[in-house]
């Protein structure tokens, strides 16, 4: 599946919206090949500015938690709390929750280098380190309805895990997205 955006220019015409997206078509699609497309309103950029400064602001008025080093990995964190996420999965065998403990983070580390963070765990039944990085919110990768789910879902993960007791106007403050 391709996505690319598109713009209605009148009479029922779909053009390219960007020279990236035309370059796509033309590298995927050859001349008068049909196409099934699902069409979706591209998400706001005000929801966008809404999502980002909710998450810096959770950071700054955070009392419970996981106590992460940026707003960043944060984000990641609750991306993949809200399960928009990418696992990866490597057979180990058998370890103790020691080794877990060392092994676990030591392969994160490597993936940090892209990813503010790295969730890490232990699939004892299946005997394999799970890593789990955020997948992109970029307009491009996250539609409208997709990111309508996930603002629903880390609001609620932010009032209930990071800032408890607090409403979402009360994390906010007096900012507004833009």
């Amino acid at each position: 599946m391709l996505n690319v955006r598109l713009k209605h220019v009148g009479e029922g015409k779909l053009r390219a919206a960007t020279r990236y997206d035309y370059n796509l078509i033309l590298a995927v699609f050859d001349a008068g090949e049909e196409l099934t497309a699902k069409l979706t309103h591209q998400r706001s950029t005000k929801q966008n500015a809404f999502f980002h400064l909710l998450i810096q602001r959770a950071f700054e008025r955070q009392t419970q938690g996981p106590k992460l080093p940026t707003w960043q990995a944060l984000k990641d964190w609750l991306l993949i709390r809200a399960e928009h996420c990418t696992e990866l999965r490597h057979h180990v065998g058998p370890l103790a929750s020691k080794e877990v403990r060392v092994i676990g983070p030591a392969i994160a580390m490597g993936l940090r280098t892209e990813n503010d963070f790295v969730g890490v765990a232990y699939d004892r039944r299946r005997q394999e380190i799970v890593l789990r990085t955020a997948k992109s919110v970029a307009f491009r990768a996250c539609d409208s309805e997709k990111m309508d789910e996930l603002v629903t879902a880390v609001e609620a993960l932010i009032l209930q895990e990071i800032c408890p007791g607090m409403t979402v106007e009360e994390v906010m403050g007096d900012e507004r997205a833009a």
